[in-house]
């Protein structure tokens, strides 16, 4: 029997259910199991389940939720999308996911005429990476010469879950606030500071979302707009920090990962885009966190 997962969209959007995936990947030993989606083989290749491309399969409705052909072959679609409207309006979190796959449970529980089944707390599946089946030297690296840092995963927002820009004012501002503090980006601005670094520099290769993830090991302040590279970030290792805060600049709150959950990890969010008031909230948390700071010194803005 082959087991098929499929996904027609992000890199996130492929990330996000991988605890729920390998949940029943372990309760069906018999199957092969495959993962077809459009992005790099590369960024959810610790999963047991082989890579396919998306052209590679039967053409199939986005909004179906599980198909099983002539041959026995069970697609499943992990694509938060399909429950849309059904589960959540706009935008999935761990407390959907884990809805998601409460209801696939049940469906397979049909199919096969045995149990999937999965417990009722969502953080028992939370995303999990082997970096063990990556190579992260780079970061290792990076961080043994740099220490602390301040991640921002300032790229695009492909599902339009947040409509703040690159952060460009933000980082300029902030690289100059604190020339002390090591800031990384995801995505180069072309703006130039000694204490600025950019992630395409420190891994140079075509798909770095778990070299990043396990760079956010050694952050103390992650900034994002629920975009692939922050997704990435939120796997269940880092979300157990007590050292680290999320800054999340979004839409909808109920469109943040952890809505809804408690974690040691602190999490902030703001609906707001003006930068100014973005870069006043960022200097006020790093002015409380940046060693030997002179919080005397810091900007007031109207």
């Amino acid at each position: 029997m082959n087991i098929i997962f499929f996904n027609q969209y992000h890199n996130g959007d492929c990330f996000v259910g991988k605890g729920w995936v390998s949940n029943i990947i372990a309760q069906i030993p018999e199957a092969k199991f495959y993962y077809a989606h459009k992005n790099n083989a590369d960024i959810i290749k610790d999963l047991d389940a082989e890579y396919v491309s998306i052209a590679d399969i039967p053409d199939i409705n986005s909004r179906t939720k599980i198909e099983q052909n002539e041959d026995g072959d069970i697609f499943i679609n992990t694509w938060c999308g399909a429950f849309q409207g059904e589960l959540f309006t706009t935008h999935s979190n761990y407390i959907v996911q884990h809805r998601i796959y409460e209801i696939y449970c049940g469906m397979l529980t049909q199919l096969l005429g045995r149990p999937i089944v999965q417990s009722t707390n969502p953080h028992d599946y939370l995303p999990y990476i082997d970096f063990e089946k990556y190579d992260v030297a780079d970061a290792v690296n990076f961080a043994a010469s740099f220490g602390e840092i301040n991640l921002f995963c300032n790229g695009s927002a492909m599902s339009g879950q947040s409509a703040v820009g690159d952060m460009r004012g933000i980082l300029d501002r902030l690289c100059t606030d604190f020339p002390a503090e090591i800031f990384v980006a995801t995505y180069d601005l072309g703006l130039r500071h000694v204490n600025l670094h950019y992630t395409q520099d420190i891994f140079k290769r075509d798909s770095d979302l778990n070299q990043i993830a396990h760079l956010s090991k050694f952050a103390k302040l992650i900034v994002g707009k629920n975009s692939g590279p922050y997704t990435y970030c939120q796997y269940k290792d880092n979300m157990e920090r007590d050292d680290v805060t999320f800054f999340c600049f979004g839409k909808l709150l109920t469109d943040c990962l952890n809505a809804g959950l408690e974690f040691p990890a602190r999490f902030k969010f703001s609906d707001q885009t003006n930068e100014q008031l973005l870069h006043g909230m960022l200097h006020r948390h790093l002015s409380q966190t940046a060693p030997g700071y002179r919080t005397g010194m810091q900007h007031i803005y109207a």
